[in-house]
């Protein structure tokens, strides 16, 4: 990863899945991400590599 904070459609799109599963995820709390303003996420470069390497969404 190059350090950026990924949106949920980008972090999506990287994985190959849906976004509704991506904010299911987030609220379950099994993705840690940062939330900006009322409706929008960033997710860290760090837990995409983790779950990369670690094959959370394989």
């Amino acid at each position: 990863m190059n350090g950026t904070y990924l949106t949920v459609a980008e972090f999506a799109e990287f994985f190959n899945v849906s976004t509704t599963l991506v904010y299911r995820l987030i609220r379950d709390e099994v993705i840690p991400a940062v939330r900006i303003g009322d409706k929008n996420y960033r997710i860290a470069p760090e837990t995409v590599q983790g779950i990369k390497d670690g094959g959370l969404l394989s």
